[in-house]
């Protein structure tokens, strides 16, 4: 590989690697929790509590008079799989991730219109 396709590879990846994580968004469940992890199962949602600190369970569900789901298992070594619950009397809001694929797709369009524009302002395939 020529030093120009490098450099081309370089920002070719180093516009659609930030890409990757704008393509979903936190949305608030109505009516309520309760109601909402009976009729629907996200992968996971984002509980607020009175005092405002989130937490972030996978697989939701209720249980009893709680949200119970897992949490952590992290990148970290020290960061192991745990339940963890929240009673609903404390849950302040509750979100769902939602992906947004028409952002996605004008995202990634983008940065290949601007991939095309570097790869040609270096000279293109014949490296003029």
């Amino acid at each position: 590989m020529t030093c120009r396709y490098r450099r081309f590879a370089w920002w070719a990846t180093f516009i659609l690697a930030p890409q990757t994580s704008g393509c979903a968004t936190w949305s608030v469940i109505t009516p309520n929790p309760e109601q909402y992890l009976n009729t629907h199962n996200p992968d996971e949602v984002r509980v607020t509590v009175m005092d405002n600190s989130p937490i972030v369970l996978r697989v939701p569900h209720v249980r009893a008079d709680s949200v119970v789901g897992v949490t952590g298992g992290g990148l970290k070594k020290d960061d192991p799989h745990r339940t963890a619950g929240v009673p609903l009397e404390r849950v302040k809001t509750m979100e769902v991730r939602q992906s947004n694929t028409g952002g996605a797709l004008a995202l990634v369009g983008i940065a290949m219109l601007i991939g095309a524009g570097i790869f040609e302002a270096n000279g293109g395939v014949m490296g003029d």
